[in-house]
């Protein structure tokens, strides 16, 4: 009994074998067919014409895009590029400026807020002191411009030294009008200075730039110099011309004599009595200052007057009369 239930089983698995074969289909390699070589460039020709053509109609079309871009560009109005630089330069826009946008400030204390608004009074108070300064300039400009409308009389400042020797010894000041001539310096102060012959001086003055000479008939207008301001000026003697040996206030004075036609000179200084020059004169003359009587402007000088009391100027001449 078990060889035929073994059969039984064999012909059941060749059966059911035999059904899986038929319900699996096994798809057998469809054969390819290939053209011919000919007919294989045929097509490769019209296919490289059609791609030539098609870029050719694009070309054609983005010209024709480029075109109308330009056109409608054309129209537009072009931007001003001031306004462009101008942003560039100093942070606006269109000429607008923009505030930035700050983050939210920290809480301040107390005391820093007290300390933010006095700085900021003291801020106000500047500004005002400084509006007021502006308004006293522009006052003081328009008296300035109103003056000058007004022909006022013009002048210089003059500080007079004589070169190679102290300030101390000789340093004169006094004033000058812009159209006078430089003749009055020469005759006034050659002399006070210790030459009596006022061709013996050279007269400069010390300009910014240089050493400028001054002629006796030339005026500060000559040498535009400058207005109501100090101009130093220098005498220097000429070339073998000894001046004098004087003090600051020394003059000369001219004493007429009867007995003698050439007048004597004699220096003095302005704060010196007239009893202090006879007794000088009583060595020259071997007179007695008793018997000395001195006259200026027909007046008899008194042994205490003094040449600067007088008003005496230099080279002013007095009368000596000797007395019997």
């Amino acid at each position: 009994m078990s060889s035929d239930s073994d059969c039984n089983i064999y012909s059941n698995y060749q059966k059911f074998r035999k059904k899986i074969k038929r319900s699996v289909v096994v798809e057998k390699p469809k054969s390819v067919k290939t053209a011919p070589k000919k007919v294989l460039e045929k097509k490769k020709e019209a296919s490289s014409s059609d791609s030539e053509e098609d870029l050719a109609v694009a070309y054609k079309r983005y010209m024709a895009e480029k075109a109308e871009r330009e056109r409608k560009a054309a129209k537009k109005p072009k931007r001003d590029t001031f306004w462009d630089e101008y942003d560039q330069l100093y942070g606006t826009v269109n000429g607008e400026r923009v505030e930035p946008i700050l983050p939210a400030a920290p809480a301040i204390s107390p005391s820093v807020r007290a300390m933010i608004l006095d700085l900021e009074q003291d801020e106000r108070e500047i500004r005002a002191e400084r509006a007021r300064f502006a308004q006293l300039a522009d006052v003081e400009r328009k008296r300035e411009l109103e003056l000058a409308k007004v022909e006022l009389p013009k002048y210089i400042f003059i500080t007079l030294t004589v070169m190679g020797r102290l300030e101390e010894d000789f340093n004169e000041a006094t004033k000058l009008d812009y159209d006078k001539q430089f003749a009055d310096i020469y005759i006034k102060y050659a002399p006070m200075a210790g030459w009596s012959n006022p061709n013996d001086v050279d007269l400069l003055w010390d300009a910014p730039e240089q050493l400028e000479t001054l002629k006796f008939y030339e005026t500060p207008k000559t040498h535009n110099m400058p207005l109501f301001k100090y101009a130093k000026l220098i005498m220097v003697g000429k070339d073998g011309v000894q001046a004098e040996v004087r003090k600051k206030g020394d003059i000369k004075l001219k004493i007429n004599l009867e007995s003698q036609r050439k007048p004597l000179e004699k220096i003095i200084h302005k704060d010196k009595t007239f009893g202090e020059l006879k007794k000088e004169l009583e060595k020259d003359l071997k007179v007695a200052p008793s018997k000395m009587k001195i006259v200026f402007d027909a007046e008899v000088v008194d042994d205490a007057d003094t040449p600067a009391k007088l008003d005496m100027e230099e080279a002013d001449v007095i009368d000596l009369a000797i007395l019997g």
